[in-house]
C-alpha cells in the first residue's frame, strides 16, 4: 500500500491531452485540500469533463502526473475509485430497475452490510423526497429525480472524495438549495469535494477555491477572495469575465445591436 506523503487529496501537475491531435487539456495543475470544496469552473466545452475522467482514471493523460491520495491514478485506478463518490454529467441509470433495487444493487457492489444499507437508503430517499417513489421504474423518473438517485449512489460508501460534473444541470432551486447545503455539511464532515460546473454563482457559495479554464488552459486558480482581490471585482462572474476576455463579447452585442 502506498502511504499517503502529499499535503492534497488530489493533484494535477502539468496535465495535457489531445484528441485526434487537438489539444484539449494544456498544462493543467492544481490540487485540491483535505476537507476542501474546490470549483472546476468553465463554459462548456473548457475540458472540465476531460479532466475528471482522467482524474477518475477513465482516460490517461498523455502528460503529465495526477495523484489522489498520494496514489498515482494511471496505476492505482480501480483502488482509487473505489475510495470515490463520482456523480457523472449525464443522467444514465438502469432504468429497468426500481429506485430501490438500483440502490441496493449499488450498495451491494460498495460492500456495504445489508441492514447499514437499508437503513442509508432509507435515509438519503426521505431527505430527497423519493421513499414514497421508491419502487418505481428509474425509466419514469424527471431529470431532477434521477440526478438525486446518482448523488445518492455516490455517497452510500461514505467517500471521503466526492466528484460531481456539472450537478446544477437541469435541477430546480429547491434542488439547487438542497445540494449546496448537502455539500457544505459534507465539507464538515471531511469530506472533499470536486465540483464542475459553469454555473459560477452556485460555486461561489458553496466553494472555498476554484480553478477557472477556458480552451483547456488554466487562468487563474486560487481562493475566491483571492481571485476577486487580484481582478478587482466583486463577482465570481465578472472575475472570470475579466480573465477570459469574455466581457469583450458585450462590446460585440452592442455593435450588433447598434441599429436594431
Amino acid at each position: 500500500m502506498i502511504m499517503n506523503e502529499r499535503p492534497a487529496i488530489v493533484e494535477l501537475s502539468h496535465v495535457h491531452k489531445q484528441f485526434h491531435k487537438k489539444t484539449v487539456i494544456k498544462d493543467v495543475s492544481f490540487q485540491i485540500s483535505y476537507g476542501q470544496i474546490y470549483g472546476l469552473l468553465g463554459p462548456n466545452g473548457a475540458g472540465k469533463t476531460t479532466t475528471i475522467q482522467m482524474l477518475t482514471g477513465l482516460m490517461k493523460p498523455d502528460r503529465g502526473a495526477i495523484y489522489v491520495n498520494g496514489s498515482d491514478v494511471i496505476h492505482h485506478s480501480l483502488r482509487i475509485r473505489s475510495h470515490m463518490g463520482i456523480v457523472p454529467d449525464a443522467d444514465e441509470l438502469l432504468d429497468d430497475l426500481t429506485c430501490l433495487e438500483f440502490l441496493q444493487f449499488i450498495g451491494s457492489i460498495r460492500n456495504i452490510p445489508k441492514n447499514t444499507l437499508n437503513d442509508r437508503i432509507k435515509e438519503w430517499l426521505t431527505i430527497f423526497h423519493l421513499w414514497e417513489h421508491r419502487k418505481f421504474l428509474l425509466g419514469s423518473y424527471s431529470h431532477g429525480m434521477r440526478k438525486k438517485v446518482q448523488f445518492i449512489a455516490s455517497v452510500l460508501h461514505q467517500p471521503k472524495l466526492l466528484i460531481i460534473d456539472e450537478p446544477t444541470n437541469g435541477l430546480d432551486p429547491d434542488m439547487m438549495i438542497l445540494l449546496r447545503d448537502l455539500l457544505l455539511h459534507l465539507k464538515a464532515k471531511g469530506v472533499s469535494v470536486l465540483v464542475s460546473t459553469h454555473h459560477l454563482s452556485f460555486a461561489e457559495n458553496v466553494c472555498d477555491q476554484v480553478c477557472l479554464i477556458k480552451d483547456g488552459t488554466v487562468c487563474k486558480d486560487g481562493f475566491i477572495s483571492d481571485i476577486l482581490r487580484d481582478t478587482h471585482t466583486s463577482s465570481l462572474e465578472s472575475a472570470y469575465a475579466n480573465l477570459s476576455n469574455s466581457s469583450s463579447e458585450g462590446d460585440k452585442i452592442n455593435d450588433l445591436l447598434t441599429n436594431w
